[in-house]
């Protein structure tokens, strides 16, 4: 928990200084997609897109590789649908592994015309009892969000995601707040770092991340990120590499 509060601590202190020096310049990053909340960002695209994703997360007591896609695509003028499938693999220290598939999720988001630099958009999310149980699976979670993305230089931009979780435990329903921000840090016009912060008020959840998307001559996007868990309740590693495509 202490680690958790001080990673807290240097977000709010790092984030609030950046916006106070915050200037009216081109959203950097308009086109770069956050890692550890695919959907619950501010990018507003007018083609579709998707994303194959593999990744590993080693816990305390076992390790977990998933691998599947996720995808957006307009349907509105400033709305967008999207939704993910993945297949999960959990290998824990002791006894026999268990695999299956996740359960599938579906999201809408409308961005909103704010009339400055800064982008702000709201959607909701909901998974579909559709995965296996053998990986705790089978399972209807529902959330509203809300996030902005802000530039504060022509080669930084900071993001923000507040939301509000419903999330299924067997008869009960578990009710919680999450709460993320990052940076994106234009290195080249075709290579952009993706830092994030990612909390929950339940389950003693906090991660970090340390990300990268590069954009290809052939206009595919080449993105990897390293995530560390800051409390017990996030997987101490988390590795996920994928390969998004405009349609």
């Amino acid at each position: 928990m202490n680690r958790l509060i001080f990673a807290t601590f240097l977000c709010a202190l790092f984030l609030g200084s950046t916006l106070a020096a915050a200037q009216t310049t081109p959203a950097t990053g308009r086109h770069v997609h956050a890692i550890q909340h695919f959907f619950q960002d501010t990018t507003l695209d007018t083609e579709a897109y998707g994303e194959g994703v593999f990744s590993f997360a080693d816990f305390d007591a076992a390790s977990a590789i998933a691998l599947g896609a996720q995808a957006s695509f307009p349907v509105a003028d400033r709305f967008q649908l999207g939704g993910s499938l993945r297949f999960m693999s959990i290998s824990p220290d002791e006894g026999d592994g268990q695999s299956g598939l996740m359960d599938p999720m579906v999201s809408g988001r409308y961005s909103f015309d704010t009339g400055t630099p800064t982008q702000v958009a709201a959607g909701a999310a909901l998974t579909l009892p559709a995965g296996s149980e053998d990986i705790g699976q089978g399972n209807t979670d529902f959330a509203l969000f809300g996030a902005l993305r802000h530039p504060t230089s022509e080669k930084l931009s900071v993001m923000g995601r507040l939301s509000l979780n419903f999330d299924e435990q067997g008869e009960d329903r578990d009710s919680s707040l999450g709460l993320g921000g990052g940076l994106i840090l234009a290195a080249k016009p075709n290579l952009h770092w993706i830092g994030e912060l990612d909390f929950a008020t339940e389950g003693d959840y906090g991660l970090m991340s340390f990300g990268v998307d590069h954009l290809l001559r052939s206009g595919g996007h080449i993105r990897g990120s390293l995530g560390l868990g800051l409390d017990d309740g996030a997987p101490d590693l988390v590795l996920q590499v994928g390969y998004l495509k405009v349609f």
